[in-house]
């Protein structure tokens, strides 16, 4: 789909192709089965222009595999920019400038057969200490800074978590990382990226 509506096929065949893009940009979405059952799966899309420059991000999928009667937890992290500079979707990696108000979103998932025990999302936030808005779907203590406890994680059970930041830096690249921790399950990252343009 683009920007929310459907699109011919081509994205990985041979690239889609626009006569111009706006600052308001495109948003491209679009849906795969894993069929691996462990690893990492990288996928990287690319951007070309007649009269700009090339650019190419990355999304990373963790395969995890599943251990009968153990909790198996995942993460997914993204981010999206409230403005004023600009609105954009949730993503991995967005555009945005100085005093830029963002949105992280981080969910949580358990997908395995058995509760995670004491399960805790720790993350990075290298933007400062301007979080305001936190929210978490589930019963919790603690905080971004300092972690968020979930308490246990039942199979199937997924939480989302989304707080917003303002950008303070004038340009250059804000890598954000979300770790989630259970006693009885493996550690697993995201990351969200804030590409910061400087203002001409």
């Amino acid at each position: 789909r683009v920007n929310n509506q459907s699109h011919a096929t081509g994205l990985t065949t041979g690239g889609l192709v626009f006569d111009t893009v706006n600052q308001s940009g495109i948003t491209i979405t679009y849906r795969m089965t894993v069929n691996v059952n462990s690893g990492t799966l990288v996928n990287v899309a690319r951007a070309t222009a007649d009269n700009a420059q090339n650019r190419q991000d990355s999304a990373n999928i963790n395969v995890i595999p599943i251990t009968p009667g153990q909790p198996a937890l995942s993460i997914t992290k993204e981010v999206k920019n409230f403005g004023p500079s600009q609105t954009t979707g949730f993503a991995t990696s967005i555009n945005a400038k100085k005093n830029d108000t963002v949105q992280y979103k981080i969910t949580i998932r358990n997908l395995g057969n058995a509760t995670a025990s004491n399960v805790v999302v720790n993350d990075s936030n290298p933007i400062g200490g301007s979080i305001s808005g936190l929210n978490v779907s589930k019963s919790y203590t603690g905080s971004i800074q300092n972690g968020v406890n979930l308490g246990d994680l039942a199979a199937n059970e997924s939480v989302i978590i989304t707080y917003s930041a303002t950008v303070n830096i004038e340009q250059g690249t804000i890598q954000n990382t979300a770790t989630v921790s259970a006693q009885n399950a493996s550690s697993q990252q995201a990351i969200a990226i804030v590409n910061v343009i400087k203002d001409q």
